[in-house]
Formats: structure tokens, sequence, C-alpha cells
């Protein structure tokens, strides 16, 4: 197995979409000279082969990229060189793209309980203004960096940008019901800066607290 082959199944062994295209381009770069395109579809189909293989290995096929690896095989002879490896890049593409979707579906079924306890944590210490990533990672005791990526595929958002829609949601809703003062609702949001909360607040919903309030007011 030459270098470049193995650049480009790791990126494939990685789900590295920027590597892969770089690979393949030097892959193509690197392809030796030919008389004819058939005789370089060879090194094609040995690179097609051996990523199918990691694939088997590693993780598994799905039956359409089962399907799509061997339509490659068969048409090859018939195809031009730059239609094969634009076929090549693009099965190894959906490969990658499949394997992710696939990871973001069991780490939502593997972690649903651990993401139940640290959005009740979050809710619970909302008003907390030290409130973390790594704090609430903590709690469910797992590592802040995993958590991290684990939160954002679990809940399509990252944790920082999660924890400020609670806050400008639960602050709308304390202005709305008027009980409160700015100060006061400033507190119990976990931001107790008052001037920094209006210029958060107006960021999320494009007014200050007092033009929000008079904007809801019956």
């Amino acid at each position: 197995m030459s270098d470049i082959e193995k650049t480009v199944i790791n990126a494939v062994r990685r789900n590295d979409q920027a590597q892969l295209k770089e690979a393949m381009v030097k892959f193509v770069y690197l392809l030796p000279e030919q008389k004819t395109g058939d005789s370089q579809k060879k090194y094609i189909h040995r690179l097609a082969v051996m990523v199918e293989f990691m694939l088997q290995d590693s993780y598994g096929l799905t039956k359409e990229l089962e399907h799509n690896f061997q339509n490659l095989y068969t048409n090859l002879s018939q195809i031009s060189m730059m239609k094969a490896i634009d076929i090549c890049y693009k099965l190894f593409g959906q490969a990658v793209e499949e394997r992710m979707r696939n990871a973001k579906s069991r780490d939502i079924a593997f972690f649903s309980e651990y993401m139940s306890k640290a959005l009740a944590y979050i809710d619970e210490h909302i008003h907390d203004e030290t409130l973390s990533l790594t704090a609430v990672a903590a709690e469910v005791y797992l590592n802040p960096v995993y958590f991290g990526r684990v939160f954002k595929n679990t809940q399509n958002i990252s944790f920082k940008q999660y924890l400020l829609e609670m806050r400008m949601e639960l602050a709308k809703k304390l202005i709305v019901e008027g009980k409160d003062s700015i100060s006061t609702i400033c507190e119990k949001v976990g931001i107790p800066n008052r001037s920094y909360f209006s210029q958060v607040f107006k960021q999320y919903t494009g007014m200050l607290p007092s033009e929000y309030k008079k904007e809801h007011e019956q």
C-alpha cells in the first residue's frame, strides 16, 4: 500500500472530508503515466477495494454503499478515467457522510440518559453565573471535550449557544410576566451585570429589555 493510498483510507476512517479531498487530488496527481486509461483504472479499482475492505472490517457497509461499490467495479471499464475518479471520490464521501449520520444516531441513543440529566442540571442552575460546560460535564461524569462534542451531536447546537438561548428565553418570559425588576431578572438568568445583560438581550431579540417589555404589555 502506497503512502497516498494510506492517506485516502485514513481520511475516510476519520470522517475527514477536507483531508479526503486533498488526498484524492494527490492520488490523481501521483498516478503513474500509462498509455491507456484502462491501465490507470487498475489503481482506482485497487484503492476502492482497499477502502471497501476497511469499511467492512471497521464500520460495516450499508446495502446502498455495497451496491454503489459494486456498480463502480462493474462499470469501471466503460467510463472515462475522469468519470471513474469522480465516482470514486463521491463514493468515499458518501461513506463518510453515512457514518457520521450513524454515529450521531448512536450518540443520541446511547447518551439520552446523560443528556436528560445534563439538561435538567442546566435548567436547575440557569441562575448560576459560573455555570459552564465543564461543570455540567462533571455532573454527568464525562470528559468536558467529549461531552461538548456529544452535546452538539445530540442537541444540534453547541453548549454555549444552548445556554444562551435558555437564558434569553427565560428572560423574555420573566419580562412579559412583569413580576420582577430587570435587575432581578438578570440574577435569575445568570447574567447579573445589567449592562451586559441588556447588550446580550438586544443581540438575541433585536430589542432592549425595556423595549421588549413595552412591546408585550397588554
